[in-house]
């Protein structure tokens, strides 16, 4: 199904890249505030940390077939298809709302560390009995199939958002795909719309806090406390190093690398001293949002059919360096016990 999905999407981007081989070039300048963007940060990452806590619970079920941050990646790479099908639209009239939903929501939706975790701790068999009998054969595949099944997963509801957006609404998404794309980015002054969007972005983020720590669920106000910490380290990881004309992501990569390392630190840490309200707040909140699965499959999708090979490198590096520093820290710990 995601092969003849991806096969159709395919010749979309080809025609699409004709048409605008075809076209005169036109400059276009989209104006941002910065304010605003912050604020759109603030609130969609603390909902997208929360809605992740939420499918996560679903992994906590007897007989759940798979890892705990597979419906989390779905889910934001779904939504992430579809803001991609109006890409032109949200670069040229809405960059703030487009960072807000991609950067904030889907972003901090989404998670690279814990998926990467997940996968390692199948593989060095964290948490199984001493005198379990599975055998490195077994742990290989369960481990293989994490990983394949994150991605597969992940890039089939990357393309079925892209579909679902076409197919129904398929006016704004023709009248998006022929905007021109913006050339520069234009920052203008704050004005009375962009610190009312970071007035709101704040309030709701407190008001979230509050309402977890006041009902004795302070694992999830600590979730929603380091979540815009998390999106702001990654947005600010891309705006220095995701450049056009790069030869790959490199803000993403870093990203995705550090945050898987910091995350099982910070497992291990758990491990040998228990559980604490903080260190998870900062396992699932900072590091959560601060790697993403969204974002990775989104530039997968666009550099794949100008650049092949980067596009496998790229992604080949990002998993075999994230895999390595996981092992190389979890494996002597669970080594030596």
């Amino acid at each position: 199904a995601y092969a003849l999905m991806a096969g159709g999407m395919q010749a979309m981007y080809v025609l699409d890249d004709r048409i605008e081989a075809a076209a005169p070039p036109v400059s276009t300048v989209a104006s941002c505030s910065r304010v605003r963007e912050i604020g759109y940060i603030f609130l969609a990452s603390s909902l997208g940390v929360l809605v992740r806590d939420a499918l996560t619970k679903i992994s906590e079920h007897n007989g759940f077939p798979s890892f705990s941050s597979l419906y989390p990646n779905m889910a934001g790479c779904f939504v992430m298809g579809c803001v991609a099908k109006f890409g032109p639209y949200f670069a040229l009239k809405a960059p703030a709302e487009r960072t807000g939903i991609g950067v904030g929501f889907c972003g901090s939706l989404t998670t690279f560390s814990s998926w990467m975790l997940d996968s390692i701790k199948v593989l060095l068999a964290e948490g199984k009995a001493t005198d379990n009998h599975e055998s490195s054969f077994d742990r290989f595949f369960g481990w293989l199939t994490v990983l394949s099944t994150g991605l597969g997963a992940a890039m089939f509801c990357h393309v079925a958002g892209q579909i679902f957006a076409a197919a129904f609404l398929p006016g704004a998404t023709e009248r998006a795909r022929v905007l021109p794309k913006p050339t520069s980015i234009h920052r203008p002054a704050p004005g009375p719309w962009d610190w009312t969007a970071l007035a709101v972005g704040l309030v709701a983020w407190g008001a979230f806090m509050l309402s977890f720590f006041l009902t004795d669920r302070a694992d999830y106000g600590f979730d929603v406390l380091f979540a815009p910490f998390g999106t702001f380290a990654r947005f600010g990881l891309a705006l220095q190093l995701n450049m056009a004309g790069a030869p790959f992501p490199r803000g993403t990569l870093l990203a995705n690398v550090t945050g898987t390392a910091l995350l099982t630190i910070l497992f291990v840490l758990t491990l040998s001293r228990g559980e604490k309200d903080v260190v998870t707040g900062l396992m699932v909140g900072f590091c959560g949002c601060f790697t993403t699965v969204s974002t990775l499959v989104s530039e997968l999708h666009l550099m794949h059919a100008s650049a092949p090979r980067q596009t496998l490198w790229y992604f080949g590096g990002t998993l075999l360096l994230a895999q390595l520093c996981g092992v190389f820290i979890l494996g002597p710990y669970l080594w030596s016990r």
